[in-house]
């Protein structure tokens, strides 16, 4: 693992350190976490506050990112943000999205002929087939 850059460092290296004593492979979170790092760097801040515009600039979908990625990114944030609200530290949470799902759900609705209608012609099929006869007899 390489060592966070920033004001968060030490901190991001005790977050690691909780999950994986709480059984979490946390390598490529923790990847992500140093990019996270980084990226804060660019914020001058000297207090260890995660404020909400540095959750939200880091959250922001990037030009040809996917959603599942982007949402992936902002989860990994709002843990931490999440654990150091739980060691005092205030942090901005990003909520969690309600629903991932890009398209509505439309139930199909069938009557019970149309449900029907492919097994019997399965079972048409079925008792026209001739049997098979074994080469043992």
């Amino acid at each position: 693992m390489k060592d966070f850059e920033g004001i968060f460092s030490e901190l991001l290296t005790s977050f690691i350190a909780f999950k994986r004593s709480l059984g979490f492979n946390y390598d490529c979170v923790a990847d992500e976490l140093y990019r996270f790092s980084r990226f804060n760097t660019q914020f001058e801040t000297t207090e260890l506050v995660l404020t909400k515009e540095m959750v939200l600039a880091w959250g922001a979908k990037r030009p040809n990112e996917g959603l599942r990625n982007n949402a992936r990114r902002a989860y990994t944030v709002q843990q931490f943000a999440l654990y150091l609200n739980s060691l005092g530290y205030k942090a901005y949470i990003i909520p969690p999205k309600s629903n991932t799902r890009h398209y509505p759900f439309i139930p199909q609705q069938f009557s019970l002929c149309m449900n029907l209608l492919p097994l019997n012609i399965y079972f048409n099929d079925l008792l026209n087939y001739p049997p098979h006869l074994s080469n043992s007899q």
